[in-house]
């Protein structure tokens, strides 16, 4: 009603609203039909397949005690990749910064592990649309895409893990880290390491139905192991980078109490220290597993 009246189709008063509404009614122009006809624009998308698509982000998750400055607290910020395809993270860990460097230190790691994404999606702060970041994208034969300006509808998949991560690690971080368990970036890794593993990647996707450790494996698309090393403008042979696992694992050993640790009660079961210890376990076990299945299979590492 007012923009027909600022736009002077209508003088002032002249239409009544009942009138209008009705029309728009007879047209099918109702706020219900228009707002699934909105819904239908915007398109679920989800990659085919492993690794064709990563989406990046960026949470301000919580604080830690200051490694320089006492009684002081310093914002973690987690990095974070995520397959489209699979939801299983490819790679995230903790930062004091949220920096270029830093964020490119969180894509080496996902690639060392999990080998080139086609693409990667990502929003457009400072840190995405930089032209170092836009540079290695490049030189990795990855195609870097934004999403546009005020569309948030496809950072949906990112946000809900930030949910997650909000709902089931950070409260009990906090915990851990009031019984001082949790001191440093390193103690925070290592347990969100161990939540990442057991309480995400072994949880039933809703939209699936499948654990993300299991759709992303279970994919046969092949993965691009090999990097290409680059320097000074110049293409060096490929290399692959190959890792030799020890057969035996070792239990870390144990660092003793401080005193303020001892006067510490214990408050109940933390679940984060109770994943931890899970996380342990599994880490035994496929070591084991995995000399096992090397000697079965006749391999030389």
């Amino acid at each position: 009603m007012a923009i027909l009246e600022l736009a002077k189709f209508v003088q002032p008063g002249e239409l009544k609203e009942s009138t209008l509404s009705k029309q728009l009614r007879r047209r099918g122009m109702t706020k219900k039909a228009l707002e699934k006809d909105n819904k239908d624009s915007f398109r679920r998308f989800e990659a085919e397949h492993r690794n064709a698509c990563w989406q990046g982000d960026v949470q301000h998750t919580l604080y830690l005690p200051h490694p320089e400055k006492k009684g002081k607290r310093k914002m973690a910020y987690l990095v974070v990749f995520l397959d489209d395809y699979s939801r299983y993270v490819v790679h995230a860990q903790f930062y004091f910064e949220e920096r270029v460097p830093r964020l490119e230190d969180c894509l080496k790691k996902a690639i060392m592990k999990h080998g080139i994404p086609s693409m990667i999606y990502v929003d457009n702060g400072a840190i995405y649309s930089s032209h170092h970041f836009a540079r290695i994208c490049g030189r990795l034969g990855t195609q870097l895409k934004h999403t546009k300006p005020y569309r948030p509808q496809g950072r949906g998949k990112q946000e809900k893990f930030f949910r997650f991560v909000d709902q089931s690690f950070v409260p009990e971080a906090y915990d851990l880290i009031e019984q001082e368990k949790i001191q440093t970036l390193a103690d925070l890794n290592r347990f969100f390491m161990a939540w990442l593993e057991v309480a995400y990647h072994q949880k039933v996707h809703n939209s699936f139905k499948q654990r993300p450790i299991d759709r992303y494996q279970k994919c046969d698309h092949p993965i691009r192991t090999i990097i290409q090393v680059w320097k000074e403008e110049r293409r060096l042979k490929d290399a692959v980078v190959m890792v030799q696992r020890s057969m035996k694992w070792d239990k870390p050993e144990e660092s003793p109490k401080s005193e303020s640790e001892e006067r510490i009660q214990k408050t109940g079961l933390n679940y984060i220290e109770l994943v931890y210890e899970e996380y342990q376990e599994q880490q035994k076990q496929n070591h084991q597993n995995g000399f096992v299945n090397l000697m079965e299979k006749g391999e030389s590492v």
